[in-house]
């Protein structure tokens, strides 16, 4: 086999995008496309157990 040229290209790959960057990035379209974050998780829990809380305390004040 003959080559013209003496000199080969060499390249090289390497990962543009690694698996923690692609989850990162999915959590982050998630946040921005639906609205939702985790922060927003724990309002709404603070929300729903202020809202137990104050039933309890209302229910057990007309007894």
């Amino acid at each position: 086999m003959y080559f013209k040229s003496p000199r080969f290209m060499s390249m090289r790959r390497s990962e543009l995008f690694g698996l923690t960057d692609f989850i990162a990035n999915c959590g982050g379209l998630l946040g921005l496309f639906l609205g939702f974050s985790f922060l927003s998780l724990a309002e709404i829990f603070y929300y729903m157990t202020l809202r137990y809380f104050v039933m309890l305390s209302s229910y057990s004040a007309s007894l």
